[in-house]
């Protein structure tokens, strides 16, 4: 997770557009508008409901969003609004954030979900941090997440042409290539064209290089991974991409991600080691980082009843 910033345009977080969130495990949703067309303006509603509403509806669950802000400027102004309130409203949000919405919307239905930029004010720093620290149980209440990681590129559209090959050909939808039908070469260039497609295209998304996503990935209970339109799920993805894991960094830090994402987020690191362990570039604010890590740490009860810079002082200092 990422902290948000203002904008020039007076569609920034403040009090018209968010109302105050009462109980301990309140959050917000999006009710994110159908948009059959790309050029169509992005449209919806906020709605306020709790953790243990959400809970126990098996029915509607909500959707989590994973994505990168993009730009290391905070100052900079809002790339685009999305419309709420039927249309009194607006809010700023990021180029990224733009495409991200746009490409998972529905065409006819409306679609709820959680997303930082959105269902945080935060211009509202202890809403924030109180936010955060409900991380861990905001990606695990989620019926799934998207981990929204750009517009789709030719080596990755291979990589998910081979994914939904492979899917298929498990579930009986389609026939393996004979043995025989198989040239040797053939099959060493389509390996060939897959390594460099995890290497070069896949692995090089910003997203593996933010330290949030290590929380984010691991807690949720049904990642799925989304280039542009197209969006397969994590697993399916890492079944084809593991045997080429390990060659670079990027593909080892992916390893690392995928491994302790396979384990639900069990770990016996303590939060200071989680903290300290390599995940990719920096977050705005380091508080931010530490909370959603909180949530994965196996001494996480010992810093429970702490907040904001005492924490961070006190972790580091150990």
């Amino acid at each position: 997770m990422e902290t948000s910033f203002d904008t020039d345009d007076h569609v920034d977080h403040d009090d018209s557009i968010y109302t105050d969130l009462l109980e301990l495990d309140a959050i917000r949703l999006l009710e994110l508008y159908p948009g059959p067309m790309r050029a169509i303006p992005l449209m919806g509603s906020l709605i306020v409901t709790t953790l243990r509403a959400c809970e126990a509806d098996i029915v509607n669950r909500y959707t989590a969003l994973s994505y990168t802000w993009g730009g290391d400027d905070p100052t900079a102004p809002a790339a685009d609004t999305i419309i709420l309130a039927g249309g009194s409203l607006k809010l700023g949000i990021t180029a990224n954030l733009s495409a991200a919405l746009k490409d998972i919307r529905h065409t006819s239905e409306v679609m709820t979900i959680w997303v930082d930029a959105v269902c945080i004010n935060q211009a509202d720093v202890p809403e924030r941090s109180r936010q955060v620290d409900l991380m861990r149980d905001i990606y695990r209440n989620a019926g799934s997440t998207i981990i929204y990681l750009g517009l789709l590129s030719p080596g990755v559209s291979l990589l998910f042409d081979a994914t939904v090959e492979r899917k298929q050909q498990r579930l009986g939808l389609r026939d393996p290539p004979e043995r025989e039908e198989v040239d040797e070469n053939d099959e060493d260039d389509h390996r060939g064209l897959l390594r460099r497609a995890v290497e070069e295209d896949f692995c090089s998304y910003p997203w593996f290089d933010g330290s949030w996503v290590f929380p984010e990935l691991v807690l949720s209970k049904d990642p799925r991974i989304q280039c542009g339109e197209r969006r397969v799920p994590w697993d399916d993805v890492l079944d084809i991409a593991r045997p080429f894991l390990g060659r670079t960094e990027a593909t080892r830090r992916l390893r690392d991600l995928d491994g302790v994402h396979s384990t639900g987020g069990r770990t016996d690191k303590d939060l200071r080691s989680l903290f300290l362990a390599p995940k990719g570039g920096p977050v705005t604010d380091p508080r931010d980082l530490f909370f959603s890590l909180m949530g994965l740490a196996s001494d996480r009860e010992k810093y429970r009843k702490k907040c904001g810079a005492e924490l961070v002082v006190e972790t580091v200092a150990e």
